[in-house]
């Protein structure tokens, strides 16, 4: 049906995102692609996928298709490269490498007294200036999707490669208005920032090791370099179905320093609702890997608590006249009086208070979670 509607409306370009893995999908019947694109990989959907690197990269390199483009991001291990390699040589493929942010030049036209002088600057030096916040996995992404319209537009032109195997990237020089689209594009729900009176969200859907990792590195950069005891920081979280939350946990606790004020773990699904297969939340386990880290490594001031009501939660936040980590204790014990008693106690969650600290904005992760964060854009009434 989609590629009917493509076909019907005579798109350029139509991108088709793989179904889970590449190789097996649904997705995986065009012959002859403009370009084949692959991101970094991580373990993720082992049971499917298969429990190594190589195994996941060999699915992946499944989209690889005779004398067709493919080009993969430069942040890949060698383990995955050397899959891919392989594979690319297998089945005739040019293979290229993203170039870095700095390799890749961007067209500036200067208009002056004298007609107009065309300029290159690097990629960098704009992602640097549009994203004064981005992290090392923001210019991948955008490193890897400007070299595939590269390759594509050369692929319009009728230019293909005869070689097979890795390639050199060739020289990429863009028109700024192309690299400015880019860095303009956004993802509801993905390094998405809500601002409100009390509040700055950082809202992602990061749920692997190595997203969450570059979330907290996103998250860290807004600290302050000064006034920062007046910032109040919040976590809410959860992971759902198989993953495990313990290196995820990790990665929150060394990264984001000196700490959350506030954690908060959360069942997205309704009270009382049926879980999809495979979907079930782990908050109550992610509540024990959370005070495990907190017993085992360097005591912080984080409390810790649980709630199911992230719509609540926004608004008692909203409503606040002055942000404490108390008033959003409170927020907790009453909803446990208001509670059946057959939902686990707060005070099972061995909340320790430390003293109120007034503060003059309250900084908030989301993530963890998909269905996580589609709550809190609709908590938030965000535009998606």
């Amino acid at each position: 049906m989609a590629c009917k509607a493509f076909i019907d409306q005579k798109v350029d370009a139509a991108i088709i995102e793989v179904g889970m893995g590449g190789r097996f999908d649904h997705t995986n019947f065009f012959s002859t692609p403009a370009v084949s694109v692959v991101t970094h990989l991580c373990l993720e959907h082992t049971p499917i996928l298969g429990n190594t690197l190589a195994e996941i990269a060999w699915r992946k390199a499944g989209i690889f298709k005779p004398h067709c483009y493919a080009v993969v991001s430069r942040d890949q291990t060698d383990e995955v490269m050397r899959v891919f390699e392989q594979e690319a040589d297998l089945v005739h493929c040019p293979l290229f490498v993203a170039p870095s942010a700095e390799e890749i030049r961007v067209l500036i036209e200067n208009s002056n007294n004298q007609g107009h002088d065309k300029l290159t600057t690097s990629l960098a030096s704009l992602c640097k200036s549009c994203l004064p916040d981005g992290t090392t996995t923001r210019f991948s992404n955008i490193e890897l999707g400007l070299t595939a319209v590269h390759l594509w537009m050369q692929h319009r032109k009728g230019i293909v490669s005869d070689t097979i195997g890795i390639q050199p990237c060739p020289p990429i020089v863009l028109p700024q208005d192309s690299v400015n689209i880019a860095l303009k594009t956004r993802w509801p729900g993905r390094w998405h920032k809500v601002y409100r009176k009390n509040a700055v969200y950082f809202i992602d859907g990061a749920h692997t090791v190595d997203s969450i990792q570059s979330i907290a590195e996103w998250f860290q950069s807004a600290w302050p370099t000064t006034g920062s005891g007046s910032v109040l920081r919040v976590l809410i979280f959860t992971v759902l179905g198989p993953r495990d939350p313990q290196p995820m946990l990790e990665s929150l606790y060394r990264i984001v320093q000196p700490g959350f004020d506030l954690v908060l773990f959360l069942n997205p699904h309704p009270t009382g609702s049926v879980s999809p297969a495979g979907k079930e939340s782990q908050h109550e386990h992610c509540l024990t890997c959370w005070l495990s880290l907190n017993s085992t490594g360097i005591p912080t001031n984080s409390l810790t608590g649980s709630v199911n009501d992230l719509t609540r939660l926004i608004g008692w936040i909203d409503q606040a006249p002055q942000l404490t980590r108390d008033y959003l204790l409170d927020f907790i014990r009453v909803r446990e009086t208001a509670i059946s008693t057959a939902e686990p106690s707060c005070d099972s969650y061995d909340i320790v208070e430390h003293g109120d600290v007034t503060t003059e904005l309250c900084h908030i992760l989301i993530t963890g979670s998909l269905y996580l964060v589609g709550d809190a854009l609709k908590a938030l009434n965000e535009p998606v």
